[in-house]
């Protein structure tokens, strides 16, 4: 098995251990505390799903330094069959270098969402098409693909900004 494959299990691992544990309520502080999560949850909501639409919408303008506007400066992200990347800074130049090559868009959709203090972590899917231009790689062809992702997100100066995002594609890449 390969090292990245062996790290991705660790951390699916230790997410499933941190969100099983989080479902836990065994005593009746915990119960309360599960009360203020939820009402944390449905405040938090409706700011988060309008951040995402926001970054899903900058992206296919493209709009880049505006969707960066609603990521944490210490970003990270961990994309499939590729190692992680960090800093705001270093997903602009990442992400203008995609946007020469073509067309993309999200759409995503928010499954879940649990939130407490100022640290939250949503699960959804988001259906993501590209459409190659002229500076595409040679045979690029137009996709769509849809991937399940589980987000981090904090609370910074008031503002629920994007810190972490890991991301897998539901088919096999071609």
């Amino acid at each position: 098995m390969s090292r990245m494959n062996l790290d991705i299990r660790c951390i699916s691992v230790a997410l499933a251990v941190v969100v099983s544990a989080c479902g836990t309520q065994s005593s009746v502080q915990q119960q309360g505390s599960a009360a203020n999560t939820d009402a944390e949850t449905k405040a938090a909501r409706a700011e988060i799903e309008a951040t995402t639409a926001d970054i899903s919408r900058w992206i296919s303008k493209p709009a880049i330094d505006s969707a960066a506007s609603r990521i944490t400066d210490d970003y990270h992200w961990l994309p499939p069959d590729a190692p992680e990347d960090s800093g705001r800074a270093n997903w602009v130049r990442v992400v203008n270098g995609m946007m020469e090559t073509g067309k993309f868009s999200e759409q995503p959709t928010m499954e879940s969402l649990v939130v407490s203090g100022p640290i939250a972590v949503s699960r959804g899917r988001i259906i993501y098409t590209f459409i190659p231009g002229p500076s595409a790689p040679k045979g690029a062809k137009a996709s769509v693909d849809t991937f399940k992702y589980l987000w981090h997100w904090r609370r910074v100066d008031g503002r629920w900004l994007l810190a972490t995002a890991a991301w897998n594609a539901n088919s096999p890449r071609r």
